[in-house]
């Protein structure tokens, strides 16, 4: 006697999913248990018995009827062997019953016409010429036949017929709720394919068929998320081995972990699409890990060759505003820090503007385009250059010395209530600014109303300018009102002159300078 268990489903419905492990993709029908044994779907045990016998003499031939059948029978004994054993469990009789020609109907029967249809539409992928209107046929055939109440009564009489005490009708119930999903992940599990491999047209197809069959938008979603998490967890794996990796080899584990995770985030994004969250999260974990080693390699061997081709490899991955700025970040650093090693020697003894006029002297000689980039990053941010904090404003003492006037490169510092910008040292005479000396980071505390004194940093272009005026123009000024015009003239005919040799002579200096370092990089 045949009973139902309802509490039973669950237990089924997980066996269930080891009986369909094997018919998914191309294989749905060709590894068929009554596709390889030649034997109707309804077969007795006696029938099963037989057929065994026959199948495994070496001089068997096909009968007839077996032509009917949308694909051969197979003669390979070690596939005859295998499906003849899984006869004798009885779930995947039933479930194999279900995926093949049902006898005991006509040729035309919605379920046959599914199975026929359906089994051409996969052969024809292998032929090279998918046949789009026969898949949008078989998956609306198939979703019909899965709705129509008789499908699940013969399965009850099939049960019953079966009549062994290992299968309830809680199987019925299993396979009614699961063999939608499974027939939708078999177009998604080809889709899968063509993705991994590339192809982006297939992929798209399958999912544009999917989307038009009478299967539901939430089934299809859900088969999908079935259908990747094997590349989920490849994603994972190869981002777990980077890291475990990372201290020995960054670099070379970040180029692996990029090259791995290439193909199964092809594959998440063809089935679940770019905006989904695990798409996101998948591709931003693997160009975060990629980063981490990258960077990791980096900070030790203070290197960059190679680095910035992973960044910016690592940036094409990401997708969250987060992940790319930080890797933005990065590739500025490793853009920058072989040029800043130049001028380090300059930069520790505080003689900020002499670095400053090294770079800018080796960014208008450079013909690298990603040199000219790196070196207009540590231009345009007067604070790259920026020295240790420390007051150098002395004050004024009798009139002569020194004050901080003007105010830009505003910002508010992340995290802190501490707003900065840059100011400039004058040499002044009754608080007068005469001729700029240096450029410095101050701000305040908003919340305590604290004085920050921050580093020096190279003097803007106007303020550069401005010191060669100012440097001929006071003697000028002072011969002027000392000695009368032709005192004046005389002092600035020699102060231009002066100042003209000067900066030539500087210019040339810094052009030697850079171009020794254009050639050695």
């Amino acid at each position: 006697m045949v009973t139902s268990n309802p509490v039973s489903t669950e237990a089924v419905a997980s066996e269930l999913d080891r009986v369909l492990e094997s018919l998914t993709g191309r294989v749905l029908y060709r590894d068929n248990a009554f596709r390889v044994t030649g034997l109707p779907a309804d077969a007795s045990p006696r029938q099963v018995r037989r057929g065994r016998e026959e199948r495994m003499n070496p001089y068997y031939e096909p009968s007839a009827e077996s032509g009917a059948a949308p694909l051969p029978p197979s003669a390979d004994p070690d596939a005859l062997h295998h499906a003849f054993e899984g006869l004798r469990d009885p779930l995947l009789r039933l479930a194999h019953e279900l995926l093949w020609l049902r006898p005991d109907v006509e040729a035309d029967h919605p379920h046959n016409t599914a199975v026929r249809t359906h089994c051409a539409a996969l052969e024809s992928e292998d032929s090279g010429q998918p046949d789009p209107a026969m898949w949008a046929t078989a998956l609306r055939t198939w979703s019909a036949v899965l709705d129509s109440g008789e499908t699940w009564t013969w399965a009850k009489a099939r049960v019953r017929a079966i009549d062994d005490p290992r299968l309830t009708l809680a199987a019925v119930r299993a396979l009614r709720e699961r063999l939608p999903e499974h027939l939708v992940g078999v177009s998604l599990a080809l889709a899968a394919t063509a993705a991994a491999d590339g192809d982006t047209p297939a992929a798209e197809r399958h999912l544009r068929l999917l989307n038009a069959s009478p299967f539901t938008e939430a089934l299809v979603r859900k088969a999908a998320r079935n259908a990747v998490r094997g590349a989920e967890a490849r994603v994972k794996t190869a981002c777990e081995t980077a890291e475990d990796q990372a201290d020995s080899g960054g670099l070379k584990a970040a180029r692996t972990l990029l090259s791995d995770t290439a193909e199964p985030l092809r594959v998440i994004e063809a089935l679940l699409g770019g905006a989904d969250p695990l798409t996101r999260s998948c591709r931003d974990e693997a160009a975060i890990t990629a980063n981490r080693c990258a960077v990791g390699y980096f900070n030790k061997r203070r290197r960059g060759t190679g680095v910035a081709r992973v960044l910016q490899r690592a940036r094409a991955v990401a997708v969250s505003e987060s992940t790319i700025e930080l890797i933005d970040q990065n590739l500025a650093v490793v853009a920058t820090e072989p040029l800043l090693r130049e001028v380090e020697p300059l930069l520790d003894s505080g003689q900020i503007d002499a670095a400053a006029a090294r770079l800018r002297a080796w960014h208008r000689l450079t013909t690298d385009p990603d040199r000219e980039a790196a070196l207009e990053q540590i231009l345009v941010d007067p604070r790259r250059l920026a020295s240790k904090p420390h007051n150098n404003n002395p004050g004024c003492v009798f009139f002569l010395g020194a004050h901080q006037y003007g105010m830009r490169d505003s910002r508010a510092e992340p995290g802190t209530a501490v707003n900065t910008h840059v100011t400039t040292l004058y040499l002044t005479f009754l608080w007068i600014p005469l001729v700029p000396l240096t450029a410095n980071i101050v701000g305040h505390d908003t919340a305590t109303g604290e004085r920050i004194i921050g580093g020096r940093v190279p003097l803007s272009e106007a303020a550069r300018r401005y010191r060669v005026f100012a440097l001929v123009a006071l003697p000028v000024l002072f011969a002027a009102w000392t000695a009368g015009a032709f005192a004046a003239l005389y002092t600035a005919a020699l102060g231009a002159s002066i100042a003209a040799v000067c900066l030539v002579l500087r210019q040339e200096y810094l052009r030697a300078w850079a171009k020794k370092r254009e050639e050695s990089a």
